[in-house]
């Protein structure tokens, strides 16, 4: 059983790569879990209309003490 799992941050950025803000996972908003081995959740960010931007997501475990982190890297959306 992991310590603590899910997505310890979330930074977006225009299109442009223009740094937009930086969203701080968190049980109360759904993006971490502690006590579990697994975990899913939605997160909506809404943006500025006809604004495309990506997302650079931070995956963290914990176990043990011993934390590994991975990121990934969202295509580009526009914004409705």
């Amino acid at each position: 059983t992991a310590d603590s799992v899910g997505i310890s941050k979330i930074k977006i950025y225009k299109s442009n790569g223009n740094y937009v803000t930086t969203i701080i996972g968190t049980k109360s908003n759904g993006l971490r879990i502690t006590n579990d081995n697994r975990h899913s959740g939605t997160y909506t960010y809404s943006g500025t209309s006809k604004t495309s931007y990506y997302a650079v997501v931070t995956f963290t475990a914990t176990i043990n003490g011993v934390t590994d982190t991975k990121s990934f890297t969202t295509n580009t959306m526009k914004a409705p």
